[in-house]
């Protein structure tokens, strides 16, 4: 386990119209981590709920509100979160409760092996199949389709990560300023995936461990699926061929 006297972690959750899923989502933070130092980070991204107003007015404690204006995306809005951390480890994960803050522990405690923690959907076959079974997938066949993706993406950038796109995980602070965050951090959930690679190639000691997708708390997620495979299967082969040049060099 780090040590909780000297170490701090940094929660950074990018939020768009997540008015009211997000306090309670920070709450529950604070009570699994109530014996780590803690800071959080919340980037509304110019929601129209006014969530990083309701953030504000609620006064909790060590928690920070950054607003943005005009709106700019998932991706950019983590790299602003983690440029404004003051954290040695950073947290990213998601506002809605699809990640689930009973996993934080788990992740935190491997930072004595590892620099990198990532959570993954597609871990093991009872892990797998909780999910799959779980309330919280809608949608068996785009699970399925999820899976197999992973797998294709795995082999293309010869890498371990069973579940590049999930976007749950902790860094070593370090390891995550080696990275260059302005090829990194553009686009949707793909700036995950250009993550984990860049980690990789840095020789960053990353870990997985497996867990379950959580319900969303509050309002209805992203169903434009086409769009978003057509973005993440262009950025995958980008990063492959960019992979193979930087081989050949």
């Amino acid at each position: 386990m780090i040590d909780k006297t000297s170490k701090t972690v940094s929660i950074v959750l990018p939020a768009y119209n997540e008015c009211e899923s997000i306090s309670p989502l920070i709450q529950t933070i604070q009570s699994e981590l109530n014996d780590t130092r803690l800071e959080i980070i919340v980037v509304d991204d110019a929601s129209p709920d006014f969530t990083g107003k309701k953030i504000e007015d609620t006064h909790l404690k060590n928690v920070t509100v950054l607003f943005n204006a005009p709106r700019i995306g998932l991706a950019k809005s983590i790299r602003r979160g983690i440029e404004k951390t003051t954290g040695d480890y950073i947290v990213i994960m998601d506002s809605d409760g699809n990640h689930q803050p009973q996993y934080l522990k788990s992740m935190i405690q491997k930072l004595n092996q590892y620099d990198c923690i990532s959570a993954s959907r597609f871990l093991n076959n009872e892990v797998q199949h909780k999910t799959s079974q779980s309330h919280a997938v809608s949608n068996p066949w785009r699970f399925r389709t999820t899976k197999i993706f992973n797998k294709i993406t795995r082999s293309l950038l010869k890498g371990t990560i069973t579940d590049y796109f999930y976007g749950f995980l902790i860094i070593n602070k370090k390891c995550l300023e080696l990275c260059d965050y302005t090829h990194i951090f553009y686009g949707y959930g793909d700036y995950c995936m250009r993550l984990l690679n860049a980690l990789q190639k840095q020789n960053v000691n990353i870990s997985e461990i497996p867990v379950i997708n959580g319900p969303r708390l509050a309002g209805v997620g992203n169903k434009n699926f086409a769009p978003i495979f057509a973005q993440y299967s262009n950025e995958v082969l980008k990063t492959f061929f960019n992979n193979s040049k930087r081989s050949h060099v």
